[in-house]
């Protein structure tokens, strides 16, 4: 018939599980994407929020 193995049994609670992993992830690629657009939003000459990087509207 088979053996059932009983998984995680007797690991303890700070044991770091895929769902951590993904979630500290996921933190990563976020803080990465806010400094990313943190560093476009200084640079970028087409930001509409800056009067002098206004320009035209392009019709398509």
């Amino acid at each position: 018939m088979g053996t059932f193995i009983r998984p995680s049994v007797g690991t303890p609670a700070s044991t770091p599980t895929a769902v951590d992993a993904v979630r500290a992830y996921a933190a990563r690629v976020r803080a990465d994407a806010d400094r990313l657009a943190a560093v476009f939003e200084d640079i970028a000459p087409w930001n509409p929020q800056r009067p002098e990087g206004r320009t035209q509207p392009v019709s398509l």
